[in-house]
C-alpha cells in the first residue's frame, strides 16, 4: 500500500500562489494606505503626506508614517489624546 502522506511540491503552482498572495498584498497595503490618509488628523498636512506602504518581500509589507510624532498622535501622550488612524485603518481590512 502506498504511504499517501507524503506530499510532493508543485514549484509551478507555489509560484502562482505567490503571485496571488503577492496581488492581494498589493490590493490589501493600497486599501490601507487609503484609509489611513482619510483617518489621519490634519493640522499642517505633514504627517498625511508622509503616511505610504512598503513591500519588504512578495508577501509582506508595511504602513508607514514617516515622522517624528506619528506615534504621539496614534497613542496620545499625557497632554494630548489618542487620535488612531493607523489601527483603525488596518482593522478596517481585517475581513479580506
Amino acid at each position: 500500500m502506498a504511504d499517501r502522506s507524503r506530499y510532493q511540491s508543485n514549484p509551478s503552482a507555489q509560484m502562482h500562489i505567490d503571485a496571488a498572495a503577492g496581488q492581494t498584498i498589493d490590493t490589501l497595503l493600497a486599501a490601507i494606505e487609503i484609509d489611513a490618509k482619510r483617518l489621519v488628523p490634519v493640522d499642517t498636512g505633514e504627517l498625511r503626506s508622509e503616511i505610504s506602504t512598503e513591500k519588504d518581500t512578495e508577501t509582506s509589507g508595511r504602513l508607514i508614517a514617516d515622522t517624528d510624532y506619528a506615534t504621539y498622535v496614534e497613542l496620545g501622550t499625557s497632554r494630548a489624546p489618542a487620535q488612531p488612524f493607523m489601527r483603525p485603518a488596518v482593522y478596517r481590512q481585517r475581513s479580506v
